[in-house]
């Protein structure tokens, strides 16, 4: 299975772009690569 997604970096660059606060983020490694999980959310005024 091939997996394509961006950095960690220009992840957290594109949820905070969405207009999201970043309440944690946690990198899983996974064999030579890995994952990003995000857990963002937005609060509205």
């Amino acid at each position: 299975m091939y997996w394509s997604h961006y950095d960690a970096a220009t992840s957290l660059s594109l949820v905070k772009a969405a207009g999201l606060e970043v309440v944690w983020d946690r990198w899983v490694a996974e064999g030579a690569s890995g994952h990003l999980f995000v857990l963002a959310q937005r609060y509205d005024t």
